[in-house]
């Protein structure tokens, strides 16, 4: 998919119709090494989509996450990104008209130190629930 020098740490989610929805930690010569979480889709017919930057801040990231609701057609996916010496949790969620949120950090007190590991998933009312172990401090 398109021209991006590497790749790594795939996640898929698949609806029932087939289509295949792919996020992905890449970057390209020119970025020194620093990632971005990129999207795309494949179509039920086979049609992969055009990728797209869903993190647009270079930088330090892992531990990338999707989760599919299906009954609402929202992507959500989460990821672990360094700020500075220590690493938080970034969210952007794909409404069902296609649109992506502005990524943003979830605000984990420093009491519980970085995520070393989380987990999240959405209820059947579309609620997200979010696990982690913190370590650190």
């Amino acid at each position: 998919i398109e021209d991006l020098w590497w790749g790594n740490q795939p996640a898929l989610a698949i609806q029932s119709d087939g289509t295949l929805h792919l996020v992905f930690i890449g970057g390209a010569p020119e970025d020194s090494g620093k990632s971005d979480v990129y999207y795309a889709f494949r179509s039920p017919e086979g049609e992969w989509s055009s990728l797209r930057n869903i993190s647009h801040d270079p930088g330090d990231l892992g531990m990338l996450k999707i989760v599919l609701d299906e009954a609402r057609g929202t992507l959500h996916v989460m990821w672990k990104r360094r700020i500075n010496s220590r690493y938080a949790l970034t969210y952007s969620r794909r409404n069902a008209q296609g649109v992506w949120s502005s990524p943003e950090s979830i605000p984990i007190s420093a009491v519980y130190g970085y995520p070393s590991w989380y987990d999240f998933a959405v209820d059947a009312t579309g609620l997200l629930h979010l696990a982690w172990r913190g370590s650190g401090n």
